[in-house]
């Protein structure tokens, strides 16, 4: 089944219409916490911070089973390097602060800091 946002697939796996899911942690995090849900194995190379009691998906059988998704920042197309490179160094030290870093996890995301060039080069499929 195909379905269009994550309540819905929160539903039919609570209702039992289907017995696993393939979701994103951080709308899910509470269900699994609460024992809603059960985590079966994390899409990622290595075991997250947040449920490093949940294997990834290779440990459980399925290697190369990978997803990953991401925020960051977008500015205009013109704007000075010495800019950019503020904004890069002022954003990552505020997600360094341990009360961030403790409420992002809360929320399922493991952060990671990229400068600029590191970002464009992830964008352009050269790395991550």
């Amino acid at each position: 089944m195909n379905y269009r946002a994550t309540p819905a697939v929160l539903v039919a796996l609570k209702s039992q219409e289907i017995q696993v899911g393939v979701e994103f942690i951080a709308p899910v995090i509470e269900q699994v916490n609460a024992g809603a849900l059960r985590a079966l194995a994390m899409a990622a190379p290595k075991r997250s911070q947040i449920m490093p009691d949940v294997p990834t998906a290779a440990e459980a059988g399925l290697p190369g089973f990978e997803a990953n998704s991401w925020n960051g920042l977008a500015a205009p197309a013109k704007t000075p390097p010495a800019i950019l490179d503020r904004l890069s160094r002022e954003t990552a030290a505020v997600v360094a602060l341990p009360d961030v870093k403790a409420a992002l996890l809360k929320l399922g995301i493991e952060t990671r800091s990229m400068t600029p060039d590191v970002m464009r080069g992830f964008f352009l499929g050269r790395g991550q």
